[in-house]
């Protein structure tokens, strides 16, 4: 009754005895309570038929600590409650997985040449209570997406029930999956992991197919989760990081640089991306590609040079090469520049005599470029070259001027399979990534895994601005470092470009030695009414179309009121006279593009700009919205 706001239980009986009106009539109610009961009683149902123990680590007599995926039973010996009440578990070679055996197992025994497996003390456990939750995924329909979905359920404490799926559009496809769980940080986790699948556009618990009681109780542990890890987060910077013991220079240099990627001690976080880069280009047998993709202004360019700056060691090697300055050149032009760089950086790094563009006659420019990469890389037969080319969508915008031609594009597949020694890396805004994952692309470009890259992680993006501060023994108030964060949303940019502005503050004001909130709203302000909007003028070229315009518009004109920062998804379909189902694509394609963060319910979510400071820039500079966007 409370549920539905049925009102008193009187009320509700008085309306029964009168058969009611649909569509709470008694019938409604004996529905009601009968699914009820079968909530209640399918935890039990669930487990039928199954081991009600479980195998875990015995904390009593190990102490490793590390985290292990989940543990199956051996093959051969299948230990089982309470048979065999002496288990181990054995780690598996290269992997984090447990594979639990008998004491006596012949397994156990086995181990090859220099390898001594480990062997940890394991322990039964009545299994706990499990409940069941769904899902649904949004996805951009490819061949073998289902199967990595289901791999990555598999290294998850659940049991896949259900999945269900069905392409819906010419690129998207619906998936419905539901799980069985014992504990609610399981259910958390598993969208954070799906989400980082290829071609999975949003990730979300499904309340259709989830029971009412359990939906309620994730989603109050999912916002408090959120709530304490921001807080748990920026507690020990605060206590560490921003007192300084020491009185200020006079003038301070300034270390925030928007202009160039950053590098060395102003290149903070980004190691699960370098990792995968080092996985994926440098330890395979062949070489391979990724596509890098994100927002404009997320930090691409400077992932691309510390990774090829500081984590490629001989015999390999690498050539950061960008197209920015190439958006009206000829596919020789191009090469021709590359080429030069790749003879350039192979005599720097290797020392050996490189060949030159100018010693080839071949006609083709590609022929050419073929022919110096193998001579270079003929001469170390174990090296490896790691190609990276930052602003790629620079290629794209010469090709759509018609200068640049298809074949441009094509050639780097045919130039992976023939050159195993090469691998690439493809760094471009998200709005060339869907160019490149376009009919008219996506064939040319199959044979590279894609690689989404977001803002910095909080941490991150707190010590981007608190450590160069605290060397010039610069204080900051408690208050004023979550401000930032949320004045940028923890874009590396803007935390570059609001520490610039603090430090030009500080050097107008001498003896300033703590950056306090209203330092914070100063700046912001002269941020907002600089004449040049060149802080910002990515925007347009990150949104694809006159409709994602008016969305954002929108948005906007809805939130100009003070203490008014979020507005929901049936607002915006009303002001622009639109289906909820046509503002909701637009919406998730800004989301997509870290413009929007959503949340709340699903069926009426609502919005914000995840910069604020981009935000307050809009409200104020409403002529941008009387731009045109050429797709």
């Amino acid at each position: 009754m409370k549920r539905y706001n049925l009102g008193t239980p009187q009320a509700y009986l008085e309306q029964i005895s009168q058969m009611g009106a649909p569509p709470y009539t008694i019938h409604w109610a004996a529905q009601q309570i009968i699914g009820q009961i079968e909530e209640r009683k399918e935890p039990l149902a669930a487990d039928r038929g199954r081991s009600s123990w479980i195998p875990v680590l015995d904390m009593a007599l190990t102490t490793d600590k590390r985290l292990f995926r989940l543990s199956r039973l051996c093959n051969l010996c299948q230990p089982t409650y309470p048979r065999d009440k002496k288990i181990m578990g054995r780690l598996r070679k290269g992997k984090s997985e447990l594979i639990v055996h008998k004491e006596s197992c012949p397994h156990l025994l086995e181990h090859t040449t220099g390898y001594k497996p480990l062997l940890l003390p394991m322990a039964w456990q009545a299994r706990p209570t499990t409940f069941k939750v769904g899902f649904i995924v949004i996805v951009q329909d490819r061949i073998g997406l289902l199967f990595d979905i289901t791999r990555q359920l598999y290294r998850h404490q659940c049991n896949l029930v259900s999945i269900h799926a069905g392409v819906y559009s010419s690129k998207e496809a619906l998936i419905h999956f539901v799980v069985e769980v014992h504990e609610d940080l399981e259910v958390l986790d598993i969208p954070k992991k799906i989400s980082k699948i290829k071609n999975v556009i949003k990730v979300d618990i499904d309340p259709t197919t989830t029971s009412a009681a359990v939906h309620e109780r994730l989603e109050r542990l999912r916002e408090q989760k959120t709530d304490l890890s921001e807080r748990v987060v920026i507690k020990p910077i605060l206590n560490e990081a921003l007192a300084t013991p020491y009185p200020r220079k006079y003038m301070l240099d300034n270390p925030f640089d928007i202009s160039r990627p950053a590098t060395g001690r102003m290149f903070f976080g980004r190691s699960e991306e370098t990792e995968r880069l080092e996985r994926e280009l440098c330890e395979e047998e062949r070489g391979k590609a990724l596509i890098l993709y994100g927002p404009r202004r997320s930090g691409k360019s400077s992932i691309c040079k510390n990774f090829i700056e500081q984590r490629i060691r001989l015999p390999f090697w690498g050539v950061l090469f960008s197209l920015q300055n190439f958006t009206h050149h000829n596919e020789e032009t191009i090469l021709r520049y590359l080429s030069d760089a790749v003879s350039r950086e192979f005599k720097r790094h290797l020392g050996l005599p490189a060949p030159d563009w100018q010693g080839y006659k071949d006609s083709d420019p590609q022929a050419r470029f073929h022919r110096l990469l193998h001579e270079c890389i003929a001469q170390i037969p174990n090296t490896r070259l790691i190609l990276a080319f930052d602003e790629f969508g620079g290629a794209l915008e010469s090709y759509e001027e018609h200068i640049l031609d298809y074949r441009f594009f094509t050639y780097w597949k045919e130039l992976m399979n023939e050159v195993s020694q090469l691998s690439l890396i493809l760094a471009l805004p998200t709005s060339s990534h869907n160019t490149l994952t376009s009919r008219e692309f996506v064939n040319a470009f199959s044979f590279a895994d894609n690689l989404p890259i977001t803002f910095l992680d909080t941490e991150s993006a707190q010590q981007l601005l608190v450590n160069p501060l605290q060397e010039r023994n610069i204080d900051l108030f408690p208050s004023t470092l979550a401000l930032a964060i949320k004045m940028t949303g923890r874009n590396p940019y803007y935390m570059a470009l609001l520490g610039q502005h603090l430090i030009h503050l500080l050097n107008r004001e001498l003896h300033k030695e703590q950056i306090a909130d209203e330092d914070i709203h100063i700046v912001v302000e002269q941020i907002i009414m600089s004449s040049s909007s060149q802080n910002f003028d990515f925007l347009e070229k990150e949104l694809q179309s006159e409709d994602e315009m008016r969305v954002l518009e929108a948005i906007v004109e809805l939130t100009r009121y003070p203490g008014q920062s979020k507005v929901q998804l049936k607002q915006i379909a009303a002001w622009l006279k639109q289906p909820d189902f046509i503002i909701r694509r637009h919406l998730d394609r800004l989301r997509s593009g870290l413009i929007l963060q959503e949340n709340g319910p699903t069926s009426n979510p609502y919005y914000t700009f995840t910069i604020e400071l981009v935000h307050r820039w809009l409200m104020h500079n409403r002529s941008f919205f009387l731009s045109k966007i050429h797709m």
